[in-house]
């Protein structure tokens, strides 16, 4: 449920955070779970471990804000001054919640199996951190990937990632070298800036995890295709899109040398209080291929969220699966 810009009133931020109080400064201030005397943040204001308030931190208008000063990225309220230079008032303000969409998504991240084909292969990183207000300065993300003693890093502009990117897009990372004994590889995520300075760490905020573990196969025989599907983000639509069938977890194995896709099934689960119908294109990415249309597909939204199941074709690729090879779909969403 997202809030207008104009017209906020106590009662409308209430119903869409399903706080069980009117005061604005419990609203605000209390836990939905953990917290401390019934609080979720402390008296300096920052959100106490493993708190929750009751309205939704990952949407872009919210009533405080992401900071690092302190080392690691934490969720603070507003203070008048604001810190650091001062340690004024806690600042509880109806118009914070201007725009709030209480139904924002979690950031994401999907990191595919490596299939090492004589010591090589490629880790495939799927990213989207959809309304999530990072600090101003933050302008990155940096990718840090551990196989053995090799490190690579990916430097990737949140618009490309987040809900401004037209269209979500994956990014490879190339790893030769790698010994049969190499059975895994860690990856960490930071809040960057142009440069590639590691800001602050946000493996676990984006995760749930404080290091991202893949595994790695040796063979000569199968690509991966990742299960969850990138998007594009719109305000006023929150999907959820992932392949169902095949049923399971993780990348599905894709032989090498096949040429087509088929028994796919898509489902893509969509919530909005404000349509009912959208519509989309998927595409397939594929290594070292140009991004292949499937088709144009539309579906049904409802405030508490309706799963649209997509049965595809038999998808004839641009090039057969090379050992090695990741793939996945994304899908560039619009409204009606």
């Amino acid at each position: 449920m997202a809030l207008p810009n104009t017209d906020i009133s106590i009662s409308a931020v209430k119903n869409a955070v399903g706080a069980p109080t009117y005061l604005l400064t419990e609203i605000i201030g209390d836990a939905k779970t953990g917290g401390t005397g019934g609080e979720a943040f402390d008296a300096d204001g920052y959100l106490i471990s493993g708190a929750a308030p009751y309205w939704n931190v990952f949407s872009y208008n919210i009533p405080g804000e992401w900071d690092y000063s302190n080392g690691p990225l934490e969720l603070r309220l507003y203070r008048d001054p604001p810190l650091p230079t001062g340690f004024g008032n806690l600042l509880h303000r109806l118009g914070d919640f201007r725009g709030y969409n209480h139904d924002a998504q979690s950031p994401q991240v999907a990191v595919g199996q490596l299939v090492a084909v004589s010591g090589a292969g490629d880790v495939g990183v799927l990213m989207n951190l959809h309304e999530w207000h990072l600090p101003i300065n933050v302008t990155h993300i940096r990718v840090k990937i551990t196989i053995g003693e090799a490190t690579q890093y990916i430097l990737i502009p949140l618009e490309d990632v987040n809900y401004e990117a037209e269209l979500i897009q994956g990014y490879t990372s190339s790893f030769s070298g790698i010994g049969t004994g190499t059975t895994s590889g860690s990856v960490w995520l930071y809040a960057s800036n142009s440069g590639g300075s590691e800001l602050a760490d946000i493996t676990y905020l984006v995760s749930g995890y404080t290091t991202i573990t893949f595994s790695i196969s040796h063979s000569s025989t199968v690509g991966t295709l990742a299960r969850i599907v990138g998007y594009s983000s719109d305000p006023n639509l929150t999907l959820s899109p992932s392949i169902i069938i095949p049923a399971g977890s993780g990348s599905i194995q894709v032989p090498a040398g096949d040429s087509t896709l088929s028994g796919i099934t898509i489902r893509v689960t969509a919530v909005s209080s404000t349509v009912s119908d959208f519509f989309f294109d998927l595409y397939l990415q594929q290594t070292g291929e140009t991004d292949l249309f499937i088709g144009s597909y539309n579906g049904m939204a409802t405030s508490e969220g309706f799963a649209n199941d997509y049965d595809l074709d038999t998808i004839t690729l641009e090039d057969t699966v090379a050992s090695g090879d990741n793939l996945g779909f994304i899908l560039l969403p619009f409204l009606k």
